[in-house]
This record gives C-alpha cells, structure tokens and sequence, in this order.
C-alpha cells in the first residue's frame, strides 16, 4: 500500500527553534525514510533557505511574540494539487488557514495538530483582567472554529485531548498522538563528551539543574530560580526565610508579568554510548552538600530579567545562550535534573527529550506535564506556583538519581518517534 503524500502547513519553523519546528522536521525526515513524501509550508525568515519539499511563504514579524513571524494566507504556485491525499494544519493561524483552503480546493482529508492552547496566553498580552478575559475568549472562539473544520485533531497528550472536549464539537474525531522523539538522536552521551561540553562552557563540578528552550515569559521560568534559591538556603538552614520570601516575589512577579514586564520559566557518534550501569555510576550523586548549579539553554525575550532575578538571588546560574542541535543531548546529559515549572504545555517536547538522554524530570503538575512526566518514575510534580515544593522535589530526585536514571533509560522505547509515524500513517490511510 503507498503511503499518502501529505503537504504540512505551520506558522513556526526552522530557523526558529521549538517543539514545533523539530517537531514537524523529525516528522517528515521519518516520513522519506518510508518512502513518502510530505512537503511544508512555513513563513519565510532570512536565516534559512528552503530545502527540497519545503515552501516558503512571504511573512511578517508577529508583534505580540518576539522571534515569531506569520505567513501570509497563500498558497504556494508550486504545489501539485492533483498530487496531495492529506494536508496536516500545525497552526490555526494564517498559514493554517492556507491548510483549510488548499483541503477543500483540492478535495482531501484535513488534518490539525493541536500544539498550542491559545486561550492560555492571553494573561501574557495584557495586564488588564477585564481585556484579558475577552482576549481569552476571542482566542478560545477562533480555536473552536478553526479546529471544527478538520476532519481529524491529533492532541499529544490525553490532557489536551480532554481540555478539547469542552470546546469544539463532542462529536469531532479527536485522537491521541505524542510528538515522539527521536531516539536514535537523543540518547545519554558518556562521562568524557559531557566533561568536554562543561569545559567549553565553564560550568563546575557538583550537581547541575536547570532548562533550555525559549526563554519566555509564559514558561514561568523564574520559578526555577526561587526553587533553586530555596535549596540554597535550605542547605544553610534558612529555608523557612527563602520560602516567604520567594513566595512574596512570586506574587509580585505574577503582577508585572501581566504587565509584560518580567520582575521575576550532541548528538554524539555511537561509539560514546555506554551500558547503563555506567552510565548510572558516572551521573551518581552521593550528597546535596555542594549547591546545585543553576544551567539555562536558549534565549527568548525573558532572559535579561532572568539574569536580574538570579543575581538578585545571589544564585550560581549559567546562561548559555543558544545551543545547536546536535549539543543538545549532550545539555540533558550533563544536567542531573531539568526543570519545567511551564504550566501552558501541550506536551513539553523537552521534558521527553530530557528523558530519553537518561535525565530525570521535575515540572509543574499543570497542563500537559502532568502526563508527560511519570511521577515517581521518570521524575517528580509539583504544585504550580510553590518554589519551595519545587525545590523539594529537585532534592529527592538528587538524592534518589540512581532509581530515576535507571527509570529514564528504560522509558526511552517509549518515546520513539518510529511509534508516532507508525499511529500518523494509520490515521492518515484511514481519512482517505
């Protein structure tokens, strides 16, 4: 049976770099190794030029969201309408509006990704509840009726998929698919590549925690740095200090947030993959007595008031600014735990990342987190908005790494994107 040729539509993409962005490459890389063909239309940036099955779309900076651009409502000239079985939608905004108009020009199947809650960031554009209320509103109306004109919805996690029902159609087809991971490429990385990876980047010895990603204000990242400000403390004694005081500036964060002003979220060769018991004894951590180290990768319109904060905090934090891809098994593999306070996940594609390379997970028990990390498995929830239950929790994964670890490596078959493009072809042959 041939396999269908799909034409994806996104509003993010390379040189961008997320969850969706990889997300979709992984995706249609698996998708040529079978055979198939599954082309993308993505807004155009200066930084990337279009390689063979992509289009780019003439687009505009996106003036609510640093670094974002929105392609036009068009369609490509040089697409083969009489050659398309599917188009897959990975964005409801311009370009997925595209997706819509092309499904029906050329009388095929419409797929749509749900990436993103929408409605969710509105407390992110503004500081004013009443507009904030009706920004939500709007968002959650035009998701609704975008989303009801897909034949299918893919949610990547059963939360998703239940905050869905309640708005669009009950009767719509919505089905469960994980973004997946590519396992082949993130993988633990050995004790000698990851020492190489701290000296390039001057971070010490001891424990290392911390995230990479964008660095934007809806991943409440400043959560993080009052829970590792809570361990400090703690170390010293002065935990019940730390607590209301971290909690006082969380409240206070949350205010100017609102406001827009953030106060205060390597591929390597296969020769240097090791049994797991080795890696287990590298990675071991024996004690807290030496201070975690705070490690951020990425960058994104929140990182000044972040390195603000963490001086504030007195905190030994390490921002490392935009990491290549192929370093970014080796970042997981160097921290002991990565740190996700986001509560606003679909599914938190570098959560499963982490996991894969061996490194257990501690993140908000919110949104889609709260499937993706096995609690008590491959890693730990907290509470949203309670740095010094996070900080709890980063210390008894420390202290417990070995069985985490362990838990992680033996999760990773789990994640593989072989499995997603396995339920993609499935689904795909069956709206056809």
């Amino acid at each position: 049976m041939s396999i269908p040729t799909v034409v994806a539509f996104t509003d993010t993409y390379l040189p961008t770099v997320n969850g969706v962005s990889y997300t979709i490459q992984t995706w249609r890389d698996h998708w040529r190794d079978r055979g198939g063909t599954m082309q993308i239309v993505y807004p155009a940036a200066e930084q990337y030029d279009s390689t063979t099955g992509e289009f780019s779309i003439h687009s505009l900076p996106f003036p609510l969201y640093d670094g974002f651009r929105l392609g036009l409502p068009l369609l490509p000239d040089e697409l083969d309408m009489a050659n398309i079985d599917v188009v897959h939608t990975h964005t409801p905004f311009a370009l997925g509006l595209s997706g819509v108009r092309l499904a029906r020009r050329a009388d095929v199947p419409l797929i749509a990704s749900y990436h993103t809650p929408t409605g969710e960031y509105a407390d992110y554009l503004t500081s004013r509840p009443r507009v904030e209320r009706v920004v939500s509103a709007i968002a959650n109306e035009y998701e609704h009726w975008f989303l009801s004109r897909a034949d299918a919805v893919i949610c990547p996690t059963y939360d998703a998929r239940n905050r869905l029902r309640s708005s669009i159609d009950p009767d719509a087809k919505l089905t469960v698919i994980s973004n997946g991971v590519d396992t082949d490429f993130f993988h633990p990385v050995d004790k000698s590549t990851t020492a190489a990876f701290c000296d390039k980047y001057n971070l010490p010895a001891g424990p290392l925690i911390g995230y990479t990603g964008r660095h934007g204000y809806e991943k409440n990242l400043s959560e993080l740095l009052h829970a590792a400000a809570w361990i400090k403390h703690k170390q010293n004694g002065n935990s019940s200090t730390v607590e209301s005081q971290t909690t006082a500036s969380t409240e206070d964060n949350a205010q100017s947030t609102t406001a827009g002003e953030f106060d205060i979220t390597l591929h390597s060769d296969d020769d240097s993959r090791h049994t797991q018991q080795e890696l287990i004894d590298e990675r071991n951590i024996d004690s807290l007595d030496v201070e975690p180290t705070v490690v951020f990768g990425g960058d994104g319109p929140a990182r000044e008031d972040l390195e603000i904060l963490a001086d504030e905090l007195g905190l030994d934090v390490h921002f490392l600014g935009f990491l290549s891809r192929e370093e970014l098994p080796v970042f997981y593999s160097a921290l002991d735990v990565f740190m996700f306070p986001s509560p606003v996940e679909t599914q938190g594609l570098v959560a499963l990342e982490a996991i894969a390379c061996g490194t257990p997970v501690v993140g908000v028990d919110a949104g889609a987190l709260s499937s993706t990390i096995d609690d008590g498995i491959t890693g730990r929830h907290y509470q949203p908005d309670n740095p010094a239950a996070c900080g709890l929790k980063v210390i008894e994964v420390l202290t417990d790494h070995e069985r985490f670890m362990n838990a992680c490596l033996n999760h990773r078959s789990k994640l593989s994107v072989t499995r997603v493009v396995d339920d993609l072809l499935s689904l795909y042959r069956q709206m056809t």
